[in-house]
This record gives structure tokens, sequence and C-alpha cells, in this order.
């Protein structure tokens, strides 16, 4: 089922309102959440319409997955593809493991 959440993300330039559509499935213990952006408009600083956020579920704990294909665009469109996880864990109250800081 598609479910539904609108990020707020400022790039530095504007405050900016972004509504995503997410579908979420476990197999095993990988967790994927499959996220479509809506629009128009979209901002231009956001490189990607799709993406897909990964996990790995352990102890009923949720520890992210690098994604490489999220990566290598531009500053903004990877901080807000980690927002977008993060802001959906939230809202589907899963428990992610935080990586300490040495």
């Amino acid at each position: 089922m598609d479910k539904k959440i609108t990020l707020s993300y400022d790039s530095g330039m504007a405050l900016v309102e972004v509504p995503i559509t997410y579908t979420a499935e476990l197999l095993g213990n990988v967790h994927t959440i499959t996220c479509h952006v809506g629009g128009p408009p979209f901002p231009l600083w956001l490189q990607t319409r799709k993406f897909e956020l990964m996990s790995s579920l352990e102890n009923k704990k949720y520890t992210p997955l690098f994604n490489e294909i999220n990566h290598g665009r531009n500053l903004d469109t990877t901080l807000f593809i980690d927002l977008a996880y993060n802001n959906i864990m939230k809202a589907e109250k899963l428990a992610v493991v935080v990586a300490a800081v040495a």
C-alpha cells in the first residue's frame, strides 16, 4: 500500500515542501522502502524522482544500508534522501540503530 509524507527541506535558497509516496517491503531481513517524489514542480537541486532506502533488520532494530545509487549526486539530493529515510522510519515507528562515533 502506498503511503505519503511531505518533507520540508532547506537547500540554502528556500525552504521547500516535497511530497513523497512510498512503499515498504521486508524480504528476509532486508527492509526496502521505494520512494517516488511528487510534483511538478520539482526543486531544481533534486536530481532524482525515485530512490530506494534499504535497512538490515536484526533484533527488532534497523541498520541503514549504503545504497550507491542514492549517492554521487549533488549534496542537497544526498541530504534529502537521508532526511527521507529518517522521517519515514519515524513515521513508521521503526527503531534505527544509531552508529557510534569514534
